[in-house]
């Protein structure tokens, strides 16, 4: 995106390995029929608030959403994507990783009927997904589109 457009919201797809292997923490809407996609999985995040960056919005948004506060030192790649909804604005995504052993317990928000960690495969081949957030993860398991923040690798051992 070569323009400069005014960032509206942010969201995070958080990666821990599990017994499963290779999982992502994902929510399910709640099935209130006057907003987008109602009852299909995404990753949180949510609206920015006057003077937030992208960064610190996806990171307020998932505690929001999750109960679980993501570090700054977490987080590993960025990318904007122009909104759907307000052609005029972008929307950042980004990709963290956390230790299984790091992450607490769920606590979900109003917002969502359920959630939970789902490995990778089973989330982009959801057909109650989100296709932007399916879209958004295949464009970073691509190295597409976006830009590192820090190595997945030296990330494992931060986090």
């Amino acid at each position: 995106m070569s323009e400069k457009l005014r960032t509206i919201g942010a969201s995070i797809a958080l990666i821990t390995r599990t017994d499963l292997g290779r999982c992502v923490l994902a929510v399910q809407r709640t099935n209130n029929p006057q907003i987008p996609y109602p009852g299909y999985w995404e990753f949180p995040g949510g609206g920015m608030e006057p003077g937030e960056s992208d960064e610190d919005c996806a990171r307020r948004e998932f505690y929001e959403e999750t109960g679980i506060w993501v570090p700054e030192a977490a987080l590993a790649w960025r990318a904007l994507y122009r909104s759907k909804r307000e052609p005029e604005a972008q929307n950042a995504f980004f990709v963290a990783h956390m230790r299984r052993s790091n992450l607490p317990a769920l606590r979900l928000s109003d917002e969502a009927q359920a959630g939970g960690l789902m490995p990778v495969e089973e989330f982009c081949a959801q057909s109650a997904a989100v296709p932007a957030h399916v879209a958004h993860f295949e464009d970073y398991e691509r190295e597409q589109n976006g830009v590192y923040l820090r190595h997945p690798d030296l990330i494992s051992l931060v986090a």
